[in-house]
């Protein structure tokens, strides 16, 4: 529970913080240009799909009242991460695709930070990438979906005991996403602090 915690709040933390800023730019600042119903709309799709898809990781979250005993408790444990795990994935997939738009965009109307933006945006682009292919053996423990099981064979032999233990994909998710918040803090901070501040 806890490695899924730390998972859940280094991403939607500077998930929205880098959403709120890129919104403030494209629309609150002096050269912001005038938005389209389109423009708004695609904002608002990428935002929403978002949320929803942070509120499905939360439902993952086992229910310890559940379980009166070790064995019951573990095996949620296990199935519950498993799912929490998947979900990253595929959050992974679905917010590089929107990132790619957005980098689309943030090429064809200019400002002021243009090179930073897209810099940031470039590299938010590549942890989503490495995410999906660190993430990727999760799929070993969906043996009877028929999708993961004609894919498993693109997971390496040695991740095996890693994403089949529940404790030790704990562990790695816990690592994978502190580093990854870490990291993106390091490097693109400045698409996190108020552009008002930016500009001065």
């Amino acid at each position: 529970m806890f490695a899924q915690g730390v998972s859940f709040v280094t991403l939607i933390v500077l998930f929205y913080l880098g959403a709120e800023r890129l919104l403030d730019n494209r629309y609150l600042n002096v050269e912001s240009r005038v938005p389209t119903r389109f423009g708004l709309l695609i904002d608002l799709f990428t935002c929403g799909a978002t949320a929803v898809w942070f509120v499905i990781l939360a439902d993952t979250f086992p229910d310890t009242v559940k379980h009166a005993d070790q064995t019951g408790m573990e095996l949620a444990l296990t199935g519950n991460l498993s799912y929490f795990t998947l979900n990253l994935l595929i959050l992974y997939l679905v917010d590089s695709l929107f990132i790619m738009i957005q980098i689309r965009r943030i090429y064809k109307n200019r400002t002021h930070d243009f090179t930073t933006t897209m810099h940031h945006h470039w590299f938010w682009l590549s942890l989503n990438v490495l995410g999906v292919v660190l993430l990727y053996p999760v799929i070993i423990n969906f043996p009877n979906d028929q999708l993961a099981s004609s894919l498993s064979f693109l997971v390496p032999s040695w991740t095996v005991p890693i994403f089949g233990n529940y404790l030790c994909l704990s562990l790695y998710i816990i690592i994978l996403h502190s580093m990854r918040f870490f990291t993106d803090w390091w490097y693109a901070f400045r698409s996190y602090y108020p552009p008002d501040e930016r500009m001065t």
